[in-house]
């Protein structure tokens, strides 16, 4: 593959993450920054950067797990 384009697959790998999160997060951006090569989707790197921006906000939101601070 080109260097500045990577598939689902090597994202989500990257990532730690399924498939199919990449494949909904991809669904969320603008559709120029997705390169379709056959029946393969390509991600330029903008969508790459807006991908691990998302990811990044929400781990941010997630609940910390304070419950197991007061157990004995």
């Amino acid at each position: 593959m080109s260097e500045n384009l990577k598939t689902i697959k090597e994202l989500a790998d990257e990532l730690g993450v399924s498939k199919n999160k990449i494949h909904y997060q991809v669904s969320k951006i603008s559709s120029e920054y997705v390169v379709r090569n056959n029946s393969m989707k390509l991600l330029t790197a903008e969508a790459v950067k807006q991908i691990k921006d998302q990811k990044r906000i929400e781990e941010q939101e997630k609940p910390r797990k304070w419950w197991g601070l007061w157990r004995k």
